[in-house]
């Protein structure tokens, strides 16, 4: 299906992307100097005060699998940064028509996300940190 991108602060402010957009945009951020830092779990988080939880912390979680994760305000604006350098530099790919009906494969991710879908995104992160949700 896709992914529900959620603003923390502002859950009424979401971005729906589907599977190969999303895919194609983390992959063009990567390509245009984005540092992925992994999201974070709601669990991690601790009040003022509490002592840290035992096991030596956090790990880096995935962008695009496994329990919801949260894109933290820096990583998120530094997704936007490497975005609009993509869009400086864009150029679109031709693709082939597809043949009504045609289902493309599992792992297909597609070409180059649209301009719309990454100027979305570049203002999404801009508005600070958001929850990813794998839908399936």
């Amino acid at each position: 299906m896709g992914f529900r991108l959620t603003n923390q602060s502002y859950p009424k402010k979401t971005l729906r992307l589907n599977r190969p957009t999303w895919y194609g945009i983390l992959d063009l951020a990567v390509e245009n100097g984005w540092n992925p830092m992994g999201t974070a779990h709601p669990e991690w988080w601790l009040l003022p005060g509490e002592e840290a939880l035992a096991g030596g912390g956090p790990s880096r979680g995935s962008y695009t699998g496994g329990p919801l994760g949260l894109v933290l305000l820096e990583d998120a604006l530094n997704l936007a940064d490497a975005l609009e350098q993509a869009l400086l530099a864009y150029e679109p790919e031709w693709q082939r028509f597809r043949v009504w009906g045609e289902i493309p494969r599992l792992g297909d991710r597609g070409g180059l996300p649209s301009l719309g879908a990454m100027s979305c995104l570049v203002d999404f992160c801009r508005m600070g940190s958001f929850h990813i949700e794998h839908l399936h």
